[in-house]
């Protein structure tokens, strides 16, 4: 685990987790999680020219919302205008049908968290599902003795 994966797990991993586990715990309501994980040519992590964070906290706004105000230059890339139209149309689906994939085949369809091992929809060029997002980290973090 390096420095970077410490601070990602203190500001996001570990009390997304821990809200997924009280949503289990205290409600029959769906919680439809997911991970952002389309890098496009443009995200707020590229702060430097020496290291590359991956998808940056918030890069999803920028397919759902206009970029230019912090990349001027930004000009949407095919893949791009991809990763646009997927999130525009499970978040559509989501607010008008309670159900970001009602019309999905099974193999791509975004289901919610049923278990503890908090499975999450992925979202990049090829959408799914998967479970135990940094499983190892995950546990550590719920282990820890902290109040979170």
């Amino acid at each position: 685990m390096d420095l970077t994966d410490v601070f990602t797990d203190s500001m996001f991993l570990a009390g997304a987790n821990n809200a997924l586990w009280l949503h289990l715990n205290y409600t029959d309501q769906p919680v439809y999680f997911y991970v952002f994980g389309y890098r496009g040519n443009y995200s707020f992590s590229s702060d430097n020219d020496y290291f590359d964070y991956g998808v940056g906290h918030s890069d999803d706004l920028m397919y759902l919302f206009s970029p230019k105000l912090a990349f001027p230059e930004y000009e949407p890339s095919a893949s791009d205008k991809n990763i646009r139209n997927t999130l525009s149309t499970l978040w559509v689906d989501f607010a008008t049908f309670g159900n970001p994939t009602p019309t999905e085949d099974v193999s791509r369809r975004w289901q919610p968290v049923k278990s503890t091992n908090l499975e999450y929809y992925f979202i990049s060029n090829f959408t799914g599902m998967d479970e135990k997002l940094y499983w190892n980290r995950t546990q550590l973090w719920k282990n820890l003795p902290l109040m979170l």
